[in-house]
């Protein structure tokens, strides 16, 4: 099963890094590559997608108008946030409209990676087993998946 991912950044060699980086991970498949939150806002009315990679500073709508427009119609995909912002008030501002992870410019792969594979709990054998939507609160299961019922205590 592969998973749809767009990258929303306006800085063309850092969309690319981002590419190549997303591109390294066998389950993810990039389908657009946006230098702003309007035109993607615009594919993801008839284009839904597992995964945004996102930038917080772009022209024409940025990162936290992006979100709000996004949340706003409903669309609960997961988000990681790309930024040079690292004050704790952005973040906890951010972390507020349901970004699954929040990455701080440079970063290196491992860490990119570390983030694209929270989403991810794969079984002692290195095989998928699901992904977790850390906003939408459902976890979607690759096909013909077998779920056991499990009593957790809170």
């Amino acid at each position: 099963m592969t998973y749809k991912v767009i990258i929303v950044e306006d800085d063309p060699m850092v969309a690319s890094i981002n590419n190549q980086y997303v591109q390294k991970n066998k389950r993810l498949e990039v389908v657009g590559i946006f230098p702003n939150g309007q035109q993607a806002l615009e594919f993801l009315k008839s284009n839904p997608v597992d995964l945004i990679i996102l930038d917080m500073y772009m022209p024409m709508m940025d990162g936290q108008e992006f979100l709000i427009n996004l949340r706003s119609r409903g669309i609960q995909t997961d988000v990681i946030m790309v930024t040079a912002a690292n004050d704790v008030r952005h973040i906890t501002t951010l972390l507020s409209y349901g970004i699954f992870d929040y990455l701080v410019k440079p970063f290196e792969f491992n860490r990119f990676n570390e983030a694209l594979e929270k989403g991810f709990i794969t079984s002692a054998d290195g095989k998928q087993q699901a992904v977790v939507s850390g906003t939408s609160g459902f976890i979607r299961l690759p096909e013909g998946s077998v779920v056991y019922p499990v009593a957790v205590e809170i």
